[in-house]
């Protein structure tokens, strides 16, 4: 998600925060949910990245470029369902 108006979160860089990422996963998948979190930092340390966000115009564009750029940083990162 996008904010109109960056917030100030107290992040340790001391930056202001501008985009939110959400993630539900279920309880048992701990290990995916590390990976997850994992691979989301490493994507969004990238500033090509979040400029590219910063610049989707609708939520549509939002989209294809949060999957289309995440191929481009980082192998996958799937989770495999539990039996």
């Amino acid at each position: 998600m996008l904010l109109s108006q960056a917030l100030d979160f107290n992040a340790l860089d001391r930056q202001w925060v501008d985009i939110l990422v959400g993630l539900i996963v279920p309880a048992e998948a701990t290990i995916e949910h590390l990976q997850i979190l994992a691979a989301l930092a490493e994507t969004f340390s990238h500033e090509t990245f979040r400029n590219q966000l910063r610049q989707a115009t609708d939520s549509q564009s939002l989209y294809q470029i949060a999957t289309n750029s995440h191929s481009m940083f980082l192998p996958d990162v799937s989770i495999k369902a539990s039996n």
